[in-house]
């Protein structure tokens, strides 16, 4: 953070309580105007993440959240068979739409490692701290359900399909029971 500093206008915040959304909450604090870009520590961006994502927000001045495309990096030896299985949409938050730049139809959300909302809305939205990771056993779900309280509030979705993200899964995700715990969740 402090060799980013130089270049950026970064602000640590330190949040003592475990959980995700609960950290989130505190820098919903401190933000402006500005679009927030969330994403999660398991993903590796595109070189243009974030200025294709500022772009469509540009583009499309009468939407609020914008969604990116998320692309599961397997291991070499994961099986064929889970790679393209529909649970592994969830499992490994993979979001990919069969459409251009455009709103998302009713009923769709972006997935959690790759959104956008612009900060005069989240100043006063929150992050269920009852859902989320915070520590191994939790259940998911709290980006789905800001966005869907987002959403049915009135907030229009855009789909962007060039702002890209790879997430990144690791061998222990592809065991049994792994897979088991991670639909539980779910």
């Amino acid at each position: 953070i402090a060799r980013a500093s130089a270049e950026l206008p970064l602000l640590a915040l330190r949040e003592p309580r475990l959980g995700k959304n609960r950290a989130l909450n505190t820098a919903l604090g401190s933000i402006g105007d500005e679009l927030v870009v969330l994403t999660d520590d398991d993903v590796r961006p595109e070189a243009d993440w974030v200025r294709t994502m500022h772009s469509a927000a540009l583009r499309w001045p009468g939407a609020s959240i914008f969604g990116g495309t998320v692309i599961p990096v397997y291991p070499d030896d994961a099986p064929d068979w889970l790679r393209t299985h529909h649970f592994a949409r969830a499992a490994f938050a993979w979001f990919e739409q069969r459409m251009e730049e455009g709103p998302l139809p009713a009923g769709v959300l972006p997935f959690g490692p790759n959104f956008a909302v612009r900060g005069a809305l989240l100043r006063s939205a929150r992050f269920s701290e009852a859902l989320g990771p915070r520590g191994d056993d939790y259940a998911m779900g709290g980006e789905t359900q800001l966005l869907q309280r987002l959403r049915g509030a009135g907030c229009a979705i855009v789909y962007v399909p060039a702002s890209v993200v790879h997430h990144v899964v690791q061998p222990f995700q592809l065991t049994p029971r792994w897979l088991a715990r991670r639909a539980y969740r779910h």
